[in-house]
């Protein structure tokens, strides 16, 4: 018998689902709206995230040799082992494109939405990760890149508890995974109802 737990999430997952399509299926405006909320209150924690992470690092010492000691522990072939994790941070981007036919002058403005959400992107996960490191206090005698592998993904909520203030840094790191969680689920359900109808309509459903 599966316990109690397991049907509440199955339950509330299947609600999101519901609520989600249901604003799919007004149309493109009311999802564009929800994203951008969903996204902007993502932006905005990942922001005060930054400025308090730099805040502290600056605001201390001993954070530069976080950045020249041992910087690399398992040189250039680590970071492309790590590549083929993180990768999936750059998905997702093909979805603009798939919203093509409701999208105006799509021409100019596709390869225009793609590359200036990919930079964005970018700039984020380079602050995040410089707060990472430099923000990061571990305990004694423990590198703070061995100490991060060891949160594995609780990891920024980890950071997070440190760096903010009043302790309520996991709470705020917890609500923006969840935004981010539910802003992929959408543009997922958003993106599959436009490639289903692009395919019906050739025929190759």
């Amino acid at each position: 018998i599966m316990p109690i737990h397991w049907f509440m999430i199955a339950g509330f997952t299947i609600f999101i689902i519901f609520v989600l399509s249901a604003f799919n299926y007004f149309g493109a405006e009311e999802v564009g709206v929800m994203g951008n909320v969903i996204t902007l209150a993502k932006i905005v924690i990942l922001g005060l995230f930054i400025a308090f992470g730099l805040a502290q690092m600056l605001g201390s010492t001993g954070w530069e040799p976080k950045f020249t000691a041992n910087f690399m522990p398992n040189g250039i072939s680590g970071i492309f082992i790590a590549m083929g994790i993180t990768f999936i941070a750059f998905e997702g981007y093909e979805i603009i494109a798939q919203s093509g036919e409701e999208v105006i002058n799509p021409k100019r403005n596709i390869p225009r939405g793609i590359f200036i959400s990919v930079f964005i992107a970018v700039v984020i996960y380079i602050l995040v990760g410089i707060v990472a490191i430099g923000a990061t206090t571990p305990p004694a005698g423990v590198p703070v890149y061995a100490f991060l592998g060891q949160q594995k993904e609780l990891a920024i909520v980890s950071i997070a508890r440190q760096i903010f203030p009043f302790g309520t840094g996991g709470v705020l790191m917890l609500i923006s995974g969840l935004a981010a969680t539910m802003s992929a689920l959408n543009v997922t359900i958003y993106s599959a109802a436009r490639v289903s109808f692009a395919m019906g309509r050739e025929h190759n459903l």
